[in-house]
């Protein structure tokens, strides 16, 4: 089975891609950026050149509830608030409307839910920003006012990059799955429904400028962009526009690690049910997964591993030593599960106290 680690291996491999291994992000430690982040794209630049004046961007789009990914995404934006950085945090919820069918009504309040579970989280809105696609009309301006410097073809070109092995499985296992908006009673288009070349450019471009908005319109020096191991081609996409639009701000990535999926998927995934639990499933049955007891089927040690590293809110020194329980201590990494599945119980009830 093609694992997480060989993707991370690979990319450590690449020589577009620089090690975090002993990168302090403001207040934060070397230890605790290796522990949530992979590698990045002229990080060190960005930590050197800018130190926390820069900002920090991130997105999570809301075609299902939170998985504990998701959750990590949350998590990793508070804790870099904390360590001193400005956080642009966009929940996206434009693109699940146009392009992927989902009726307007079930994005927004899914929508209006993530930022209700962030602010939950600690998220300071006086150090950064916690916004959605929809309610951002001045981003939607900056889209506009950056369409004459769009060239789509050769930015789309330019994010064709080499797939390592995980992803070629990651694409297949999203392709086999073929769930959709209208399999999950969430659409409001026809069955048959697809969005046209034309949608998806405009979803697209409406992204780069959710990017290059910090450094056009509020004068960031710097945006470092945050996202997952898997979504890596969005920075090489944003850099061709930012290279011809009028702005000095640079463009840098950092690459957050992955919680692998149930079942053999390559990762936990909204759009793939038999892949994940998320924060909508019972409090107990999230704890039962996690503690690995009860009637159902216990996570991985793999997966529980990768969500200690990256959606704990435990330190990074309490984290290591809960991986080295999993192959010195039996009997400690099971209460290490028991603490990562009490907190994520927590979660799931933060989770459910949104609905209205």
């Amino acid at each position: 089975m093609v694992t997480l680690e060989t993707h991370y291996d690979a990319l450590r491999e690449r020589e577009r891609y620089d090690s975090v291994d002993d990168l302090a992000l403001g207040d934060l430690s070397p230890a605790e950026t290796r522990r949530r982040f992979v590698v990045g794209e002229d990080a060190g630049e960005f930590v050197a050149d800018h130190g926390t004046d820069g900002i920090c961007t991130f997105g999570v789009s809301v075609t299902g509830p939170p998985h504990l990914g998701t959750l990590g995404q949350m998590q990793t934006a508070v804790a870099l608030q904390r360590a001193g950085f400005d956080v642009q945090f966009l929940v996206a919820d434009f693109e699940p409307y146009s392009t992927d069918g989902y009726a307007l009504s079930v994005v927004r309040e899914r929508a209006r839910r993530f930022v209700e579970l962030v602010d939950s989280l600690g998220f300071d809105r006086e150090q950064g920003r916690l916004r959605t696609q929809y309610g951002a009309e001045d981003v939607a301006h900056t889209a506009y006012h950056l369409s004459r410097y769009a060239d789509p073809d050769r930015d789309r070109a330019a994010a064709d990059l080499e797939n390592t092995a995980w992803e070629a499985a990651n694409r297949d296992a999203y392709d086999d799955a073929g769930v959709n908006a209208p399999d999950l009673g969430e659409s409001d288009m026809p069955e048959d429904w697809e969005p046209s070349a034309f949608t998806r450019r405009m979803d697209g471009f409406l992204m780069i400028a959710d990017m290059l908005h910090p450094l056009v319109k509020d004068d960031y020096p710097a945006n470092c962009i945050v996202m997952g191991a898997d979504e890596r081609s969005l920075r090489p996409m944003v850099e061709g526009v930012r290279e011809r639009c009028p702005t000095d701000g640079t463009l840098h990535a950092l690459y957050t690690r992955l919680v692998p999926g149930l079942d053999g998927h390559p990762k936990l995934s909204r759009r793939i049910p038999d892949s994940r639990f998320t924060l909508a499933d019972d409090p107990e049955h999230v704890r039962a997964v996690l503690r690995g007891d009860g009637d159902s089927p216990a996570a991985p040690d793999r997966v529980v591993r990768e969500a200690m590293r990256l959606a704990s809110n435990a330190d990074a020194e309490q984290v290591a030593a809960w991986e080295r329980a999993l192959d010195e201590d039996l009997e400690a990494w099971a209460a290490g599960r028991a603490a990562l599945a009490d907190e994520m119980a927590g979660y799931a009830r933060e989770w459910r106290a949104t609905e209205n």
